[in-house]
């Protein structure tokens, strides 16, 4: 019985997404030569080749041991996983913007409170303007201003 390598497991996987060598190459980011190197245990996969390995759904313990399935649990996908970050992010931005527009709407009501006492200030020193009246040495009637 010859133990399954890692190589082995690379070709298997090529061929469950029914890609070719080149298409291979691609996803991993190298040039199909390299890529062949890598399915004829010539060359040894690199870090940066396991993330897009892993992107397709691969399981990578059943890559590097041979030990459980092929593909990832749906759960465990990397676009499932994705999706439910993105769900969150948006969640979050929801929260701050409905913050945000509490906010806003605090300061429009601020606003118009302040606009309203200065409108009332105004009427009142106006008012207050009219009714002061002093009368000078001859008799006279003077409007004094604030």
């Amino acid at each position: 019985m010859v133990l399954e390598t890692v190589f082995d497991r690379l070709l298997k996987l090529r061929n469950s997404k029914k890609l070719a060598k080149k298409d291979m190459a691609e996803v991993l980011g190298c040039t199909p030569t390299s890529y062949s190197r890598y399915e004829n245990g010539e060359r040894e996969l690199g870090i940066k080749s396991l993330i897009p390995i892993y992107h397709m759904g691969c399981n990578l313990n059943w890559l590097i041991t041979g030990r459980g399935d092929m593909e990832l649990p749906e759960n465990d996908l990397p676009q499932t996983q994705e999706k439910e970050i993105i769900k969150s992010l948006i969640a979050t931005n929801e929260k701050q913007a409905n913050s945000l527009e509490n906010y806003s709407e605090a300061m429009i009501r601020s606003a118009k409170t302040v606009e309203n006492l200065s409108e009332l200030l105004i009427t009142k020193r106006s008012a207050a303007n009219k009714s002061i009246v002093n009368n000078d040495n001859y008799g006279n009637m003077n409007i004094s201003q604030m």
